[in-house]
């Protein structure tokens, strides 16, 4: 899967395996969900913004259960999930940004080992132009205490899975969807917003961009639960996600960080290429087009 694995392997590590993440999971004695929705992408690449979309529509979920239950191991922390009995579940799970493990770490792959079959799965992948991800990084989460520091290689390695991840799970026939951020600009959020949902089989009538009367995920009257997760981690930026009214994108100026360097750019350009492919004959069936 890897198109670079020395990536990961210059990546410091949480010393977290996969089966450690699963014995904290279990599934509601009901049998557990009907299907689960995934959304992934690398940081920063609108995976929260999204998954209140899903809240708008009152979509029961999660907010990166998987990524909190590896960051509260590696903590020492006592977390643990039981995923619900729901007809559709939807969580978000987002790659990086510091250690190897928070990189690469496979929700699609987890889910089947918890006995969640491919039929009952769906991916959506999103991606963001590499160059505002990567800018974004170095805003959200440069120079944090007791943190390693961003790297190429950890950027590398998070947008590159995530593309990865769509790929196999066409591979496998899972439900797969690509939505690329840049696709949500110029006023086009809601109709492919709602595009999205009609291929989810979701209900598409509700305008999923419109977040005014949607409750913050993991707060009371919230559809999204959210697990605790180590201080550590906190990530401040995610406030001005959960305190927004609407579903909204613009393009900031470009400030690229030192550590994203040519080869990185290069590479992760490619894969946003890949993701275009893939979202493609898709794009072509619903009738929208993105202006830029």
């Amino acid at each position: 899967m890897w198109r670079n694995p020395a990536a990961v392997t210059r990546l410091p590590s949480l010393g977290v395996r996969t089966s450690e993440i699963l014995d904290r999971i279990t599934t509601d004695p009901g049998g557990g969900p009907g299907r689960v929705i995934v959304i992934g992408g690398a940081c920063r690449s609108g995976t929260t913004a999204v998954l209140r979309c899903f809240g708008a529509l009152e979509v029961p979920g999660a907010f990166q259960p998987f990524k909190s239950i590896l960051r509260s191991i590696a903590c020492d922390k006592d977390t643990s999930w039981l995923i619900p009995s729901v007809d559709t579940l939807v969580i978000k799970e987002s790659f990086g940004p510091y250690f190897a493990e928070e990189c690469t770490y496979d929700p699609v792959t987890m889910l089947q080992r918890l006995g969640i079959g491919p039929d009952r799965i769906s991916y959506v992948c999103v991606v963001r132009d590499p160059r505002q991800a990567a800018a974004s990084w170095q805003r959200s989460f440069a120079d944090r205490d007791g943190l390693p520091a961003l790297s190429a290689s950890g950027f590398d390695a998070a947008y590159t899975h995530a593309v990865a991840l769509a790929t196999a799970a066409q591979t496998q026939g899972i439900d797969t969807q690509v939505i690329r951020l840049e696709e949500l600009m110029f006023g086009n959020e809601s109709k492919v917003l709602r595009s999205l949902m009609k291929r989810l089989r979701l209900d598409s009538s509700i305008d999923p961009a419109d977040w005014q009367h949607t409750p913050l995920y993991g707060e009371p009257g919230s559809s999204i639960v959210k697990l605790p997760q180590p201080d550590r981690f906190r990530a401040p930026i995610m406030d001005q996600v959960k305190g927004s009214p609407r579903f909204s994108y613009q393009e900031s100026p470009v400030d690229r960080p030192r550590w994203f360097d040519e080869v990185t750019a290069q590479r992760s350009a490619r894969q946003y290429s890949r993701a275009r492919m893939l979202s493609a004959v898709e794009s072509r069936e619903i009738g929208w087009t993105a202006e830029r």
